[in-house]
């Protein structure tokens, strides 16, 4: 449906990640929005002894392209572009 690196599936369901995974960010693939959202490291937060990492979609999982061009080729057929967070 979408051209270039929006074109390709990268993330994970949610279920599982692969090992030695970069706390970084993360990407989670969404089925219902037909694309990637990438997620953000927030802090590492600790629950009933379990260390883990917190992360957030921030304003680049819903950019237009106008901030984070890697989300142009995102808005297929819409040369005026949606405003950021609608999609």
């Amino acid at each position: 449906m979408y051209s270039g690196e929006c074109s390709k599936l990268k993330g994970s369901t949610g279920e599982l990640f692969q090992p030695d995974l970069s706390k970084d960010s993360i990407s989670l693939f969404m089925g219902d929005m037909c694309r990637t959202i990438p997620y953000d490291f927030e802090k590492e937060v600790e629950v009933h002894g379990i260390t883990g990492f917190r992360y957030s979609a921030g304003e680049r999982a819903v950019d237009n392209g106008t901030k984070y061009p890697e989300n142009l080729c995102y808005s297929v057929g819409n040369k005026d572009h949606f405003p950021s967070g609608v999609m």
